[in-house]
């Protein structure tokens, strides 16, 4: 999205090297640069981005129209898009003599009101800070060349096959390999044999009834760490393992976020984390200490590292929810990539 300088209004929009002139002493030059939003006094965007993030808002912003290519700016920046003013066009804005005269005197206080609440409406209380962000996606990542894998293990026929099922996908993980084995009463050898012979750094837990497999997941997060942009970390765990399940939805993560893994590695070149079955809400009932707005539904996802490790990730797990909340601890739901469903039932079923 490029916008004009003009002499009013919205300051970063104004020229640097003229104070207000007028339209015919204005010198062009050949200057952009990057703003948080664009006014809509005069506004060119491209193709992509209608075709990405929609056209105006008129639903939210019809009548007077203030905010509806700040709320398009919102919408571009969190698909990594940028807006720029440049200085190399110029509005002389005469200030609002034809809408007074077209809806009265207090034509700004309606304009604002209309703009105000068709934001808090869309975005929430926090849009002011959407709107000041220069770009609401973590800087672009050239690609990721090292890939990790943390992965918690619960010993078990189920845990086994999915350890197996697991493997299948080793050679994706060309950088550390961690696992996390807690004990229970099944016979671990051959998981570990499995896990030693394909390079696992593996430590041991008590199982923790109250954790789960968010017991050794911050341990395991700081021997991979580092604020490099291009690796990820893998993020996964042995599903339905205590409860010797073993169904269709352990079958999807695997086949997403591994069995896709060349979609998942694209999409983190734009963003802060990949997976599926991101769901937009997370349960609140007691035993979710966690409170998030979003979570990836079944644990699996992938974390890139600038992003991750440059926010407070040391955080201490309350409960056995805490990895599936993890990432909207960090990271809002704009900066997440899913890939296949949006989950939307109950989160019990």
């Amino acid at each position: 999205m490029i916008t004009a300088c003009y002499n009013v209004g919205w300051a970063p929009q104004k020229p640097t090297h003229q104070d207000q002139p007028s339209a015919d002493e204005y010198k062009p030059r050949p200057l952009h640069r990057q703003v948080p939003l664009a006014d809509g006094t005069c506004v060119m965007v491209t193709r992509r981005l209608l075709e990405t993030c929609g056209l105006l808002d008129a639903e939210h912003f019809g009548k007077y129209g203030h905010a509806a290519t700040g709320d398009l700016a919102i919408r571009a920046k969190q698909r990594g898009m940028t807006i720029q003013a440049t200085e190399a066009a110029y509005c002389y804005h005469y200030g609002m003599q034809t809408a007074n005269v077209i809806h009265g005197n207090d034509y700004m206080d309606k304009a604002q009101r209309e703009a105000r609440e068709g934001l808090i409406a869309k975005w929430g209380d926090r849009f002011d800070s959407l709107q000041s962000a220069l770009r609401l996606l973590p800087p672009r990542s050239t690609g990721i060349e090292t890939r990790n894998v943390v992965y918690h293990v619960y010993p078990s026929q189920v845990g086994e096959w999915n350890v197996v099922r697991m493997l299948r996908h080793i050679d994706l993980f060309n950088g550390k390999r961690i696992a996390c084995v807690v004990e229970s009463d099944y016979d671990a050898g051959r998981i570990l044999e499995l896990l030693r012979k394909h390079g696992f750094t593996i430590l041991f837990r008590k199982n923790d009834p109250d954790l789960w497999d968010s017991v050794a997941f911050i341990d395991m997060l700081d021997m991979v760490k580092n604020d490099s942009p291009t690796e990820a970390t893998f993020v996964g765990h042995t599903k339905g393992a205590g409860r010797m399940r073993n169904d269709a939805w352990a079958e999807h993560m695997y086949a997403h976020c591994l069995g896709r893994a060349d979609e998942m590695m694209e999409s983190l070149k734009d963003y802060a984390c990949a997976g599926s079955l991101i769901q937009l809400r997370f349960p609140n009932p007691p035993n979710f200490k966690h409170n998030v707005d979003w979570h990836y539904a079944g644990s699996f996802y992938w974390l890139r590292h600038d992003a991750t490790f440059s926010r407070e990730w040391r955080i201490v797990a309350r409960d056995r929810y805490f990895i599936e909340a993890f990432p909207g601890l960090l990271f809002e739901s704009h900066e997440a990539f899913n890939l296949g469903p949006t989950k939307t039932d109950s989160p019990w079923h």
